[in-house]
């Protein structure tokens, strides 16, 4: 009998303490929690943006408005925002990411195979995750009913900050639903196998319910039991493994894919970021004068000259006294702070569940390897299990001592919200991310700049890569694939899936249909087809002719095609030829285009959804991608061009390419170009600017390994974020990095040395030719 009284006490006893680590002292009926003496919080759900909402918005614009939404909200809170995972059924996930089979598309069996594939891969990352995001704000005040009065009267503008970012919504948590948050936070094992009932039945369906049944919030909510066998770990329940991190640096340069990466390491985590405001002015010199008591200086001789070491000249220097990573803080706390109009204090905390030892050692793993690669790194918070899990409740409190100072600027460029997965909603399968292993799936049609770009090494697979997004553009739409190619590297692929080979393709230049120009005018647009024609028709006849005397006659000359009415080119071209007095240029483009004409015109085949067009020249491949514009303007296209490395090789072809692809896109085609030397187009001086000026016209960009001279450029180019540039360092085959307005990430797409009994090798065996 004294035994059990012992044990019961024991048992009440630990149920205090587990009371007393939860974060909160009470919980009123309309959300407000007070958190502290004089402290009370409130906390919002996030809600899910759309593609129609993000497709004009690129990472600039979303870093500006959050900038907007901090300032807004530091101005009378402190606020923390939250990522809260948790798993749906795989079953539903393969659902919604499967490619559903269309009778009479020929390629059933390749759809079977891709879904098979994906779903074999699936198993590798954590993909069936649904990410649910809050946001909290806390405040001082003598009384619930004040926190209440002043958090009603921001509501309106922080509401207003929110939905300017791209229409996102905030949605109040009642007190039961914020107590359900922090019921699966403190037991996220399911109910069923503790036997207890959870704060989600019926009989839990408001504070007072809960207070009829003589039960307190902090006994509904708390876990049976918290076990810490190990400094840097602890067990919830007998059965949930926890390891509590902090983010104890963070680069100056970050990506705004940095917070998605990290809550992408697993399907049961949570991800904190705490925000605090700070006196500048009292914060400097605290700062300031805890690293001026751990500076000493020291004096060195120089010895740089002879007359130096003749007049024994000495050189003064700063050192720490104390070299720690809290000093190291303090100075860097003091830079930001002397630079930024606005500094605040940061804690960003994060928390791993799993089931069992050896999963949170791989997920910690996989952590440190995808923080570390965006040169972030992450300590646990050792002893300190239980306050690491507090801190990253929806309650905006902190309970340990890892806040960092940075300014509003720095803190916008990585906003918790993980908007650009919206984007690629719907969306095919890239390969896998290189960081955590999660399936990359993007929609190219959910960009808001269609035309895509793909570049490396020679051998890095930019052919083989062309051929993952053409089988992905067939089995996604019903919309027509054309491939305009100067390889051989096409046909056995083309074959393979049922499509078609077009050995010339090449009809009347000079029909101007309404509408041609879709960026301006008709002219506008047709006058860049036609002068970049003749420079690669001169080029062909090896004459040189001044760019300038190309775009006069052209242009006095469209003016005259608009008079003659329709004419087959044949027509068009004896009469360049009758006034070559007047066109001396045109004439002699006629009498070349006449012969090219008699030897390469051939209609597309209309018996086939996959084209391929065999081209052997860049005039040939100008040809076919001016007729394919012209073509059927009301159909939803994909052409895809290899190489493409030709439009910059003068400024007339870079003129009329730019506009092209521009054109292409307000019709919703999709293009797609391979350049085969980025490094020669770099090296030569006037080719380096046209590409330059051309590569930010693409809203994707497929980059392969990359050597030194073309990696500098398209970093400098397209603002590649430093922890991705290894990834087209020295890369493998079939590995690089996808960039899109909305993201940024490293793919793994070789799967040929896998299993050839696997879904995956047998999928890549389809272009792989």
């Amino acid at each position: 009998m004294n035994n059990n009284r012992k044990q019961a006490r024991a048992l009440l006893s630990r149920k205090k303490e587990i009371m007393k680590m939860i974060p909160y002292e009470a919980v009123y009926d309309d959300g407000i929690v007070k958190t502290g003496e004089g402290i009370y919080a409130k906390a919002f759900r996030i809600g899910e943006t759309t593609y129609e909402d993000l497709k004009d918005v690129t990472n600039e614009d979303i870093s500006h408005r959050f900038d907007l939404l901090i300032k807004e909200v530091a101005a009378d809170f402190s606020f923390q925002f939250i990522v809260y995972n948790s798993l749906v059924a795989k079953s539903d996930f393969l659902e919604r990411v499967a490619i559903k089979r269309r009778s009479g598309d020929g390629l059933l069996k390749e759809t079977e195979l891709y879904n098979r594939m994906v779903g074999e891969n699936s198993e590798i990352g954590h993909n069936n995750v649904k990410k649910s995001k809050f946001f909290i704000v806390s405040c001082a005040a003598d009384t619930a009913d004040e926190a209440k009065a002043r958090f009603m009267e921001k509501e309106d503008d922080i509401t207003e900050r929110f939905y300017d970012i791209c229409k996102i919504r905030l949605f109040e948590l009642s007190s039961v639903e914020l107590l359900t948050i922090l019921y699966g936070m403190y037991n996220p094992s399911p109910a069923h196998k503790r036997g207890r009932k959870t704060i989600t039945d019926d009989q839990f369906t408001s504070l007072s319910k809960i207070k009829s049944k003589k039960k307190t919030t902090k006994e509904l909510i708390m876990p049976d039991a918290v076990d810490e066998p190990d400094v840097d770990y602890m067990i919830l329940n007998k059965n949930t493994y926890v390891r509590c991190f902090f983010l104890c640096t963070i680069p100056g340069s970050v990506t705004a894919n940095l917070v998605s990466d990290i809550t992408n390491v697993s399907s049961n985590m949570i991800f904190s970021c705490i925000y605090e405001p700070v006196d500048t002015a009292l914060a400097t010199r605290i700062v300031r004068e805890k690293v001026e008591n751990n500076t000493k200086v020291v004096k060195s001789l120089v010895r740089d000259t002879v007359k130096d070491r003749k007049l024994k000249t000495t050189r003064s220097t700063e050192e720490m006294i104390v070299n720690s990573e809290d000093e190291y803080f303090n100075r860097t706390a003091l830079e930001t702070l002397a630079g930024s109009d606005l500094s605040m204090i940061a804690t960003y905390t994060i928390v791993l569940y799993a089931d069992d030892l050896d999963s949170l050692n791989r997920d910690t793993k996989l952590l440190e390897i995808s923080t570390s690669r965006f040169a972030c790194n992450v300590k646990t918070t050792d002893l300190r299990q239980m306050e690491g899990l507090s801190t990253s409740l929806p309650l905006c409190v902190n309970r340990i001592d890892c806040r960092r100072v940075f300014s509003s600027e720095k803190m916008s460029k990585m906003p918790p919200l993980c908007l650009s997965e919206k984007m690629h909603e719907d969306g095919m399968f890239c390969g896998l991310n290189a960081i955590n292993d999660n399936l990359i799936l993007i929609n190219r049609k959910n960009n808001p700049h269609l035309a895509g770009l793909i570049a490396g090494t020679e051998h890095s697979g930019k052919t083989f890569q062309a051929k993952r997004e053409i089988v992905n553009a067939l089995l996604s739409s019903d919309d027509e694939v054309v491939i305009v190619s100067a390889t051989n590297e096409y046909d056995s692929f083309t074959k393979k899936l049922g499509g078609s080979i077009n050995k010339k393709m090449f009809t009347n230049p000079f029909l101007v249909p309404d509408g041609y120009g879709g960026r301006g005018s008709d002219k506008y647009s047709k006058c860049l087809f036609l002068e970049a024609m003749c420079r690669l028709a001169l080029d062909e006849m090896k004459k040189d002719m001044a760019d300038e005397d190309i775009s006069r006659e052209v242009g006095v000359f469209y003016d005259l095609l608009k008079t003659m009415g329709d004419r087959n080119s044949g027509s068009v071209y004896m009469f360049m030829k009758a006034q070559k007095e007047e066109f001396p240029i045109l004439s002699s483009v006629a009498a070349h285009m006449y012969e090219y004409e008699l030897e390469h015109m051939f209609l597309l085949s209309d018996e086939t959804r996959l084209k391929l067009v065999k081209v052997t020249t860049p005039l040939e491949t100008l040809l076919a991608l001016e007729q394919l514009y012209v073509r059927d303007p009301k159909c939803i296209r994909w052409i895809f061009a290899d190489p493409i490395d030709s439009f910059f090789m003068s400024d007339l072809c870079t003129g009329f390419f730019r506009d092209y692809i521009e054109n292409l896109n307000l019709k919703g085609q999709i293009f797609t170009g391979v350049v085969q030397s980025s490094v020669k187009l770099f090296a030569d001086g006037e080719s380096r600017y046209r590409l330059t000026d051309t590569v930010n016209s693409f809203g994707y960009h497929k980059l392969l390994n990359q050597g030194a001279q073309e990696r500098k450029k398209y970093t400098e180019i397209l603002n590649i974020p430093g922890p991705l540039i290894n990834y087209i360092t020295y890369a493998e085959l079939g590995k690089g990095i996808i960039l899109t307005p909305s993201s940024g990430v490293a793919f793994d797409d070789n799967f040929l040395c896998d299993d050839e009994d696997g879904y995956s090798r047998k999928f890549y065996d389809l272009f792989a030719v």
